[in-house]
């Protein structure tokens, strides 16, 4: 089963709530589609690190003796690993502070990134996050870069593509109505006894939601091949001392 458009998510989370939903109405679905977008940040800051937020696998090029990548994704919430193939290295993630004292000159550490990394970020005229990401070694070549980030659930727009699929499984979207119809009373009138039920109903919601969410990933480890330890736990050793 596809999961839901964001056209259907508007049209029935205005029903749920008691909404009788007008196609000519404009301005209500816009208004429908900033707050699906509402619960749908809610329910990402609820589920942070669970597949549905990721996005995995991107890459982009290095440039010749250039420090830094700038990443053209502009949905990216947190960076959370960078790798590269040349040397089949992941780099360790360092704060930009710590990459400036590490590599006060970028020019004189050329050759191929397998030591750190630093994130950045700035806002560009479009109002969009872009990401840049500071390299240890400085690339002395094109070196492609893989990474995985995790990803902004909202839709592009509140008056976005109707055509565009929901982040979650459509049997979730009970849980995006019930985020959705407490801010829908709020937005209608700040003093409408209707919101302290509803947001009753969707802590309830939430909360089933999760366990469940979080049930799907937190399983047991399962048996491995025999003779294997399953987790593999290195513990380093003292080296012997020479007669």
């Amino acid at each position: 089963m596809a999961n839901t458009t964001f056209g259907n998510l508007k049209i029935n989370a205005l029903r749920r709530s008691g909404n009788r939903y007008n196609a000519n109405d404009a301005t209500l679905l816009s208004i429908a589609g900033n707050i699906i977008n509402d619960a749908l940040s809610i329910i990402g800051q609820q589920i942070k690190g669970h597949p549905y937020t990721l996005d995995l696998n991107n890459t982009v090029s290095t440039v010749a003796s250039q420090a830094y990548v700038a990443l053209a994704d502009t949905d990216i919430i947190e960076i959370l690993q960078f790798k590269q193939a040349t040397t089949n290295t992941k780099l360790k993630q360092v704060t930009y502070e710590e990459y400036v004292s590490m590599f006060p000159n970028t020019a004189l550490v050329g050759g191929v990134p397998e030591l750190c990394w630093a994130p950045t970020q700035s806002v560009n005229g479009s109002g969009q996050n872009i990401w840049t990401v500071y390299l240890g070694w400085t690339p002395s070549s094109i070196i492609t870069m893989t990474y995985d980030y995790i990803k902004n659930m909202r839709f592009s727009a509140d008056t976005g593509v109707d055509t565009a699929y929901s982040p979650l499984p459509s049997v979730y979207d009970r849980w995006i109505y019930a985020e959705f119809s407490p801010l829908f009373y709020e937005f209608l009138n700040p003093n409408d006894s209707r919101i302290g039920k509803a947001e009753s109903k969707a802590a309830q919601v939430r909360a089933e939601c999760l366990n469940d969410l979080k049930n799907a990933y937190t399983h047991q480890i399962q048996m491995g091949r025999f003779g294997e330890d399953v987790p593999v736990v290195w513990k380093p050793v003292a080296t012997t001392t020479q007669p």
